[in-house]
């Protein structure tokens, strides 16, 4: 039972340390990008006027780096452990 246990374990640390690789290997990608915020200019009854402004998110490829970093460790984790 314990070995069920710590195979299931096994297969959701694969699963989240690949899931981690294809994040931060799209960080690295993309490392930046634009998203817009909508502001209310004008609200005279029935009328009103929105105003998009773009907001640009930018995050260092280092994140991305030590993002996969760990998805890597998790992988080699799991061939430590040898279940």
């Amino acid at each position: 039972m314990i070995k069920n246990i710590l195979k299931i374990v096994d297969m959701q640390t694969k699963i989240l340390g690949v899931i981690l690789i294809i994040i931060g290997t799209s960080m690295i990608a993309y490392p930046r990008f634009n998203s817009a915020i909508s502001q209310e200019v004008v609200d005279s009854g029935k009328i009103k006027i929105y105003n998009e402004k773009p907001h640009p998110i930018r995050w260092s490829m280092i994140i991305g780096v030590v993002i996969i970093v760990g998805g890597i460790g998790m992988l080699l984790r799991d061939k430590k452990i040898g279940v």
